[in-house]
């Protein structure tokens, strides 16, 4: 198998076995970390955001250690997902940029200041 083959084979055992097993539902992960974020930053994003700005994480750390393979594998995986829920923020209301912020929205004041304070 070559590199980009098994980079892809493991990001898709990562997003279509492994992690739904360890988190959970995709669509509703994505939708949690897109209110949290979006509360935390008062800025609106949806959850396909939330997957390019974690491909942005895994850019900066791959840049710093090309040949961790794992970083390469959470890209292509985070990119399915984006991919995914891109195609879901458009047919699903509750993913736009107007309803993110407004439905279970964590409180600004906690969300920047931390939980409990």
């Amino acid at each position: 198998m070559t590199p980009r083959e098994t980079i892809l084979s493991a990001a898709r055992q990562a997003v279509t076995v492994d992690r739904a097993a360890t988190h959970g539902n995709v669509e509703d992960t994505f939708v949690a970390i897109a209110r949290v974020w979006s509360a935390r930053l008062d800025v609106a994003l949806t959850p396909a955001q939330v997957c390019i700005m974690l491909i942005d994480l895994k850019t900066c750390r791959a840049w710093g250690n090309p040949d961790h393979q794992d970083n390469w594998v959470d890209m292509a995986g985070y990119a399915a997902c984006g991919g995914e829920c891109a195609t879901l923020d458009a047919h699903n209301p509750r993913h736009t940029h107007r309803h993110v912020p407004q439905t279970q929205r964590v409180d600004n004041q906690v969300a920047r200041g931390g939980i409990g304070e």
